[in-house]
Parts: C-alpha cells; sequence; structure tokens
C-alpha cells in the first residue's frame, strides 16, 4: 500500500528496463516485513554466511513474540516456544546445523568465509571450534578431551573384542 517492494525487485527493474510503466501486484499485508522479506526469500541459495545473519535477524524478531514468565491466574500455558527451533523451520535447515553455525560465528566467523568458499565444511569449522573453545570449558583440570576421548575408545574396543588380560596389558606397553 505504501508502495514498498518486499518481494520481487529484480522483476520491476527488468520491467523498468524493458519500458514498463506498470504492472500488476499483489498488495499483501504483513504483520512484520522483516519475517517476510525473510520468508518469501525462502527458495533462494544461500550461503552459510548468509544463513547466519538471517537467524541472527529472524531471532531476534521471532523473540518479539515469546511470551516470557509465568502465565497470569486463570491463563493456560502453552507448551515451551524455542526461538531457535522456530528459526531453523523458517530457513529450512536443521535446528543442529543452525547451532553449529551459530558457535563457528561466534568464537571465529573468519571461519564462515572457509565454509562459504567451500574450503571447509560446516562440519570441520565446528569441531575445529569445539576443540579449541568449547570442550577445554566442560573439561576437568586433570583430564583432557584426547584423554578421554582415547580412554572411551580402548574401552570400546575392549568390549567389542574381549582380549585376554595378558593381550591387553602387552598390546598396550
Amino acid at each position: 500500500k505504501s508502495g514498498m517492494v518486499i518481494s520481487g525487485h529484480r522483476r520491476i527493474q527488468a520491467l523498468t528496463e524493458l519500458g514498463y510503466e506498470t504492472c500488476e501486484c499483489r498488495i499483501t499485508y504483513f504483520e512484520n516485513t522483516t519475517i517476510a522479506t525473510i520468508e518469501l526469500n525462502r527458495y533462494r541459495v544461500k550461503t552459510e554466511s548468509e544463513l547466519v545473519r538471517e537467524a541472527e535477524v529472524l531471532k531476534d524478531e521471532l523473540s518479539k513474540y515469546v511470551k516470557r514468565g509465568r502465565p497470569l491466574k486463570g491463563e493456560e500455558k502453552i507448551g515451551k516456544s524455542s526461538t531457535i527451533t522456530d528459526v531453523s523451520k523458517t530457513l529450512n535447515i536443521s535446528t543442529t546445523k543452525l547451532k553449529k553455525l551459530l558457535s563457528i560465528k561466534n568464537y571465529e566467523p573468519e571461519l564462515l568465509d572457509k565454509v562459504d568458499l567451500g574450503i571447509v565444511s560446516v562440519e570441520k569449522a565446528y569441531q575445529l571450534v569445539r576443540t579449541k573453545y568449547i570442550l577445554p570449558k566442560r573439561v576437568g583440570d586433570d583430564k583432557s578431551y584426547e584423554n578421554k576421548n582415547f580412554r572411551s575408545s580402548v574401552i570400546k574396543l575392549l568390549e567389542k573384542y574381549k582380549p585376554s588380560y595378558e593381550l591387553a596389558h602387552e598390546t598396550l606397553l
């Protein structure tokens, strides 16, 4: 109604360049034009960096609609609303992938450029961030991540093959 184009900028530009002065359009009311713009561009192929930027905008916009606190007296609680889940559904990516991308951006944003270029996969970038920043916070002072991983791997092998004590001892020495 105000003349603002939410979606179809390239079509309008093409029609203008072809000499058209008018064209048919659909006038739609959107409660939130930011969310509408992202949803209308859902079909576009986006880089991981673009997904992260859209996720951050969507998270801010959707969090405005999440009701916080306890329900008032006589009011029913309508389930738990998780904004990150809503964001991932809107962007049509898994919540796990979105969380990994947000972690990468949070700890080492320059890795997103490498992911966009195809140099590093999302999983590899996340594992780098995870081992460098996330795991050291969780692991106790006396055990490193590598030791914990080694120990669990050895236990799995012992349970699988059930070697004699002598063979296991000889092999580990």
